[in-house]
């Protein structure tokens, strides 16, 4: 089990390096310059070159590269351009919000997902199976970027229930955590459905005829 663990931490080396790779030079690829964003379009050259100077950006790009693998190296992730401040304080300060909307979202999943799973594992074939599935069905297929504003506009603009913005109490997280829960729900009720039908969980809320039509087909 020890050298389980070892060769799959030793796996996620190269995988790191590649992603972290692949960042520097989509950073690089992406048109426009950066310190023309960070000082505006009617920066002066020597403004320009100077942040140029300052930022590293005037350096060969294998060595911008070396200083962007040692900063990772030692936990430094840079200096975000729009906000003028480091990157790990930024992320430091938006991880407490962004547990606290995982565990919401993870809670949501699981209160859906377990009554789907059960309904539909306790009658494969049935009618509650095939209403729970299409339920999961329709949780997996709507993408987070149309569920989440569909549910803003009924809750928050139209039926004033739930507030738009901001953190706060449990109304703050109930739309956030709706939409991150769906179809993590989705996934769990299929897959607790396939587990009670492989270990042949007693079927007792179906009747006769379809619990044996159930039985013949597995």
């Amino acid at each position: 089990m020890t050298d389980y663990l070892i060769r799959r931490l030793l796996g996620l080396v190269p995988v790191a390096i590649g992603v972290a790779t692949l960042t520097f030079l989509m950073i690089h690829l992406i048109p426009g310059d950066p310190v023309v964003t960070m000082l505006g379009d009617n920066a002066q050259p020597a403004d320009i070159a100077g942040m140029h100077h300052q930022l590293g950006l005037d350096r060969p790009l294998w060595t911008q590269y070396g200083i962007f693998l040692n900063g990772l190296a030692h936990g430094d992730l840079g200096e975000s351009i729009a906000m003028r401040a480091p990157v790990s304080r930024l992320i430091a300060e938006r991880y407490p919000a962004t547990l606290e909307l995982a565990t919401a979202g993870l809670i949501v999943a699981i209160v859906i997902a377990l009554p789907l799973g059960m309904i539909a594992g306790a009658n494969p074939g049935g009618i509650g199976d095939l209403g729970a599935m299409g339920v999961a069905l329709l949780g997996i297929s709507i993408p987070h970027i149309y569920l989440g504003p569909l549910l803003m506009i009924i809750f928050s603009l139209n039926l004033r229930w739930l507030p738009l913005t901001g953190r706060g109490g449990i109304a703050h997280l109930v739309l956030p955590a709706i939409t991150l829960g769906m179809s993590l729900a989705a996934i769990l009720a299929r897959m607790l459905r396939q587990s009670l039908i492989a270990f042949d969980v007693p079927i007792t809320c179906a009747p006769r005829a379809v619990r044996d039509s159930a039985r013949s087909r597995r």
